[in-house]
């Protein structure tokens, strides 16, 4: 049958019969837990039908039949205590397989950390963990185990590693770290630690790195073959979850983040590259020292050690007033040499600020400025 007449049917049962889709609800229950696996998505789910029963108007003929309202209400009351259930119920399974994932997870990077390299069978395991839990909880992961080293040698290791592991789908997890994981820890919802030293400056070394290089290769695919088809939709759902236009919003100028519809992949990874430095812009505006601003210094020294035309790239949205405001605040952590290297001296405008910069060096008080 088709959905016109599927409908009808509903509203027909609801209507007519009060008790009657309360036993179509148990039954679908019953055979979503027992029955076999509707692997196909040929028959509508339990919660489904019940969001369609609890939101069925009123039959025309309501008021001629005998306590029909009160059969009603009843009815409308039992659906929707049987959805709250099923709702917490998936919650409950769901936390239970994101906390069998992540012990999965961690024991396979106990064994990558105690060998110090990633072997085949590692990797592809590492992709099917990847596969499973999604882009978003992938990157969480990664980064909640780059947060838990302290010495020097341990944490530029972990870097190459999760450098290293992101490559199963460099596009798609340096989207979701731009704009759900960078955002998160500076809007400050209880992830302060994470701007810390170390962790700070590792964050943004490995910002630099995954951006660099997904820069470099627009176009590069996943590792996973099964995430090659309908790539575009599958990383426009990743950008415009509505979590991650909140966290944006709150990170940048507090303005509703737009949806992207039909963007493609490099279109979606320089939105994300334009936002970075939105949420840059509005850090730099406070004026005050605190880790946020000490993020966003080392995401500039990052880019800085990289190529000429990796730098640029990268800090190509960077506008000149925000640079020369952090100079003013900063200025021994801005040799002449670091100057010449942030704009594009092949260009007019690019040659013209970065004059401007060394300007601005040469009249800053010499017990301020950075020892050549």
């Amino acid at each position: 049958i088709n959905q016109e007449t599927y409908n009808r049917l509903l509203h027909l049962l609801a209507s007519k019969m009060c008790c009657f889709p309360i036993c179509i609800a148990s039954w679908l229950v019953s055979s979503e837990h027992f029955g076999e696996q509707n692997l196909s998505r040929t028959r509508p789910s339990p919660l489904e039908v019940l969001d369609q029963f609890v939101s069925m108007p009123e039959g025309e003929d309501s008021d001629t039949r005998p306590f029909f309202a009160k059969r009603n209400i009843m009815m409308k009351n039992i659906l929707t205590i049987m959805r709250k259930e099923i709702i917490a119920l998936k919650q409950n399974e769901d936390c239970d397989n994101l906390t069998r994932l992540s012990a999965s997870f961690t024991k396979l990077w106990d064994s990558m950390w105690t060998q110090s390299q990633l072997t085949l069978q590692g990797t592809k395991e590492m992709a099917r963990l990847y596969s499973t839990g999604g882009t978003h909880w992938y990157v969480k992961m990664l980064i909640s185990k780059l947060n838990s080293q302290v010495y020097s040698e341990e944490v530029s290791k972990c870097v190459d590693i999760v450098f290293s592991l992101m490559h199963i789908d460099l596009p798609a997890c340096t989207l979701s770290l731009l704009i759900n994981t960078i955002p998160t820890i500076l809007s400050g919802d209880g992830h302060m630690e994470s701007l810390c030293y170390p962790a700070g400056a590792t964050l943004a070394r490995l910002t630099v790195h995954c951006l660099a290089a997904t820069l470099r290769s627009k176009n590069s695919g996943p590792y996973t073959p099964n995430k090659r088809k309908y790539r575009s939709v599958e990383l426009s759902e990743l950008c415009n979850q509505a979590t991650v236009r909140v966290k944006l919003r709150k990170a940048g100028s507090g303005e509703a983040v737009p949806t992207l519809t039909n963007a493609s992949q490099e279109q979606l990874i320089m939105k994300a590259h334009n936002s970075i430095y939105q949420m840059f812009n509005q850090i730099c505006m406070t004026s005050n020292k605190n880790p946020k601003l000490e993020f966003v210094y080392s995401f500039i020294e990052e880019s800085i050690k990289l190529e000429a035309a990796d730098c640029c790239a990268l800090l190509s949205p960077l506008t000149a007033s925000v640079l020369y405001h952090l100079v003013r605040m900063e200025p021994a952590r801005f040799p002449p040499q670091a100057m010449l290297r942030i704009f594009d001296t092949s260009s007019a405008k690019g040659r013209r600020n970065a004059l401007t910069g060394l300007c601005l060096l040469r009249n800053i008080p010499p017990e301020k400025l950075p020892e050549s």
